[in-house]
């Protein structure tokens, strides 16, 4: 896969900055002073930008951008008796939350990619301020103040955040509410699982839900953050029957591949790929973000191999990037139920094709006309063998 090399700059944060919600305040005050150094990004989807996922080193560290959005500066002044009003920049800075060696730091961007000094929105605000106030009682504002317009919104800036990628469900393999799950019961909508529940495994029978998470997403949430679309997998794209009914799934969520030409573009017969990197299969699409969304994840003592709708699809798999995707109440949670994950990640039950494997192997099983799945036995005859 290519590699994207830009030199980029980060601010350290030392504030309350980020929980990670999707939506943060923190002042201008509690950033240190800039890094300036050299990226280097595994462009997966090769856009040549950084996206939340993608391996990326900072200046030989290891580097991860955990969350992406935008934000606002904004400052308030109230003087009694004087003024009392607020000033927000009109216009969003695009901004990315990244962990570098364990530290989180904050970089601010533009659209075509380059840094944006915050000091800049310092500036623009100084003068909206200034405007605002006016001539006629800026001498009064001044001298209530006691300092200059631009000490004063150094002192009291914030930033508001919106972080359409923090906290999400683009990092994390999810199913939708609606989803038949393989269970002991026989076919389960996935929302109606509880722990405890046993469920059918490709490699290790019937295994016990050990935690649930949801996170539900509103048409608005959609149109703020597109890329936490889902997909959706008509009902036979895979093979015939396969899925049995239409699967929808987050862009993340990971499906199992199971040919031929896998085995000779990987190595492996079978391995999972992304649901976003099937799109351009017959019957893969994105769905119309117009409607709510609930994303549910389910997770097992491993890695796990599952049935949904037919089809064979992945548990929750504790990555890297899902733990830094999930809350901090729900990976204190996670960490509770397996605290070796502390100290390493478990082995996946396939291995991952990413990028351009990823398409290849879709563009030859399109081009040939072959199915992407060879098929398992499903569910209900491996549960009657059981």
């Amino acid at each position: 896969m290519p590699s994207v090399y830009q030199d980029i700059t980060l601010y350290e944060d030392q504030g309350a900055l980020l929980g990670l919600g999707p939506n943060q305040i923190v002042s201008f005050s509690e950033f240190q002073s800039p890094t300036t150094g050299h990226l280097r990004v595994e462009d997966d989807n090769t856009d040549f930008n950084w996206d939340v996922g993608e391996t990326a080193e900072f200046q030989g560290q290891p580097a991860t951008l955990i969350a992406a959005g935008t934000a606002v500066a904004g400052v308030s002044l109230n003087i009694p008796f004087v003024i009392d009003l607020s000033i927000e920049l009109s216009s969003p800075v695009l901004t990315g939350i990244v962990v570098v060696d364990g530290v989180q730091h904050v970089r601010f961007y533009d659209a075509a990619g380059n840094d944006v000094d915050p000091a800049a929105l310092l500036d623009s605000l100084v003068s909206d301020l200034t405007a605002a106030i006016g001539p006629v009682l800026l001498p009064l504002v001044l001298s209530s103040l006691g300092v200059d317009l631009l000490t004063y919104v150094e002192t009291n800036a914030i930033l508001t955040f919106d972080l359409s990628s923090a906290n999400s469900v683009d990092l994390i393999p999810c199913f939708t509410a609606g989803t038949l799950i393989a269970t002991e019961r026989g076919e389960v909508m996935i929302e109606t699982l509880k722990l405890g529940d046993r469920v059918l495994t490709v490699d290790h029978g019937l295994q016990a839900i050990r935690w649930i998470g949801s996170r539900s997403l509103t048409p608005s949430d959609l149109a703020r953050a597109p890329h936490l679309t889902p997909i959706r997998i008509a009902a036979g794209a895979f093979a015939p029957d396969l899925p049995h009914q239409d699967l929808t799934v987050s862009p993340q969520h990971r499906c199992l591949v199971r040919s031929k030409i896998a085995a000779r573009i990987a190595g492996e017969a079978e391995v999972l790929i992304a649901a976003k990197h099937l799109l351009g299969t017959p019957g893969v699409s994105v769905l119309p973000a117009d409607m709510p969304v609930t994303y549910v994840h389910i997770l097992f003592d491993r890695h796990e191999l599952v049935w949904s709708n037919g089809a064979v699809t992945e548990s929750l798999y504790l990555g890297e990037q899902a733990m830094q995707s999930v809350d901090t109440a729900a990976r204190d949670e996670i960490l509770a139920l397996f605290p070796a994950l502390a100290d390493h990640r478990p082995p996946a039950a396939r291995p991952f094709l990413r990028g351009r494997l990823a398409r290849k192997l879709i563009e030859r099983s399109t081009s040939n006309r072959k199915p992407l799945i060879e098929p398992l036995p499903p569910a209900a005859k491996v549960l009657r063998n059981a």
